[in-house]
């Protein structure tokens, strides 16, 4: 399934904004995946910048304010950072 939601952009930047949102719907935020699925995607800045727009579209918020309101402190800091870093 992770390969066919991959290819149903053709990109793949769909899927990882859905798999950043996953990391933080419902109780309680999966501060593990969210932490390594943010370091994982923000090393290739232009794949970023697309997965940072299609969230935004998706969700009508950016990621980076997301992810200030589901965590706090060190974490927070540095997953924002990785989002403003583009």
């Amino acid at each position: 399934m992770h390969a066919l939601r991959g290819a149903e952009d053709g990109t793949g930047v769909k899927r990882d904004a859905q798999l950043l949102e996953q990391s933080m719907a419902g109780a309680g935020t999966k501060e593990r995946a969210l932490a390594w699925r943010v370091s994982r995607m923000h090393w290739e800045k232009p794949r970023w910048r697309a997965i940072l727009a299609e969230y935004q579209a998706a969700h009508r918020k950016s990621l980076a304010s997301r992810i200030k309101g589901e965590t706090r402190g060190d974490l927070e800091r540095v997953l924002v950072a990785q989002c403003e870093a583009v």
